[in-house]
């Protein structure tokens, strides 16, 4: 459970307008600073024939540096510098192509593994993310 559950938590089992004051404002200072209790890497994701996915970072705020690479025909891996622990990883992967489906899932040591599958075939495919959104969120 992460340090904002804990806190909200706390807030429920407050005894008195006073205690849900004082664990209340804690609360606010974070939400106030920006501070949601993670980081997070956001990019614009396409990929075109047998290159590795260009990759339009929007914000970075992880403290990582990411690479792309091609292995195969609809399989791409993002990754990473260095390997935050599985567990910590959050990704969420909305392609802006209807004709495929994508999926994307984090693996520590290797990274954002992304493969892309033609709907009608099934098979994978190349060429078929285009303007997809990524955001990949670490937990503390």
């Amino acid at each position: 459970m992460d340090s904002t559950q804990v806190l909200i938590n706390s807030l429920m089992s407050a005894n008195s307008v006073e205690e849900l004051r004082n664990r209340l404002i804690p609360l606010l200072t974070r939400v106030a600073s920006g501070d949601l209790g993670y980081t997070e890497f956001l990019a614009l994701v396409s990929q075109n024939g047998i290159n590795p996915p260009t990759v339009t970072i929007q914000s970075n705020n992880t403290g990582l540096t990411f690479t792309s690479e091609y292995n195969d025909v609809g399989d791409y891996v993002l990754a990473f510098n260095s390997y935050p622990a599985a567990g910590k990883v959050n990704v969420q992967f909305c392609n802006g192509d209807s004709g495929y489906n994508v999926s994307a899932f984090y693996t520590s040591g290797t990274g954002v593994k992304i493969s892309c599958f033609d709907i009608v075939s099934q098979a994978l495919s190349d060429s078929g993310i285009a303007n997809a959104s990524l955001i990949i969120r670490i937990l503390p």
